[in-house]
């Protein structure tokens, strides 16, 4: 069965990215017991940048642009006041812990729509659309529920958002950054523990420790700045 676009990862492989790196002089090795993976510096790989084959310049851009735009999100689960003050007051009246379900339906919705798009446009692209209806057993089924199970889960993470907002009372507007910075920490803490980052420097497990520790100081001195905010008024 040909791989699903829509289901499968990037055919990028690590051995093209280490291969086009080095274009720039940046030398990167595959890690053994013996030799661990010297991350490139930003200014090396601003250097390799012209010879770059166009498929990686596409991924690097798509990465960034999507990291930026994630939190147009957040900006459309904040300005959903009025969908909730309806839900709260429209019979059925919706509880106060779940009046930000209404603003999740639309917000995600527009999300679904993009991706729905862009996998039936790379279906039709690479001929594989008819990989969905396809006999072949455990393969397409295990495909489907792991998706759904991705699915579920990612959805979860902003249901609990959305109803522990109202809890979080005048400090409501870091719920985000917590979020978001609970994900990457906690799936960073259980890819150390998986050996995702075996085989890599020290310096570069150093880099990663102080991000994660950046990561929940910066709430920390968010959350802090506010409270001191609510006290000066």
């Amino acid at each position: 069965m040909h791989a699903n676009p829509a289901l499968a990862p990037s055919t990028v492989s690590s051995d093209m990215i280490a291969q086009t790196i080095s274009l720039g002089n940046v030398k990167a090795r595959e890690a053994s017991p013996t030799e661990t993976f010297q991350p490139p510096e930003l200014k090396q790989i601003i250097e390799a940048w012209p010879d770059l084959p166009e498929p990686i310049k596409k991924g690097i851009i798509a990465v960034l642009f999507s990291g930026l735009m994630s939190s147009a999100m957040s900006f459309g689960l904040q300005g959903g006041g009025q969908i909730e003050e309806l839900a709260m007051s429209i019979s059925p009246v919706t509880s106060v812990a779940w009046k930000g379900m209404p603003v999740l339906v639309v917000v995600l919705f527009g999300g679904f729509l993009v991706n729905f798009t862009w996998c039936v446009l790379l279906n039709l692209k690479n001929k594989t659309a008819g990989d969905y209806i396809k006999p072949e057993g455990p393969v397409l089924l295990a495909n489907i529920v792991f998706a759904a199970l991705a699915g579920a889960i990612w959805c979860s993470q902003f249901i609990c958002y959305k109803t522990g907002e109202p809890q979080m009372g005048k400090t409501s507007y870091i719920g985000w950054a917590v979020l978001m910075a609970s994900a990457i920490m906690f799936s960073q803490i259980l890819a150390l523990f998986l050996g995702e980052w075996k085989g890599t420097s020290k310096k570069t497990v150093r880099l990663l420790v102080t991000g994660l520790v950046l990561l929940v100081a910066s709430a920390v001195v968010a959350g802090y700045s506010g409270h001191l905010g609510s006290q000066a008024v």
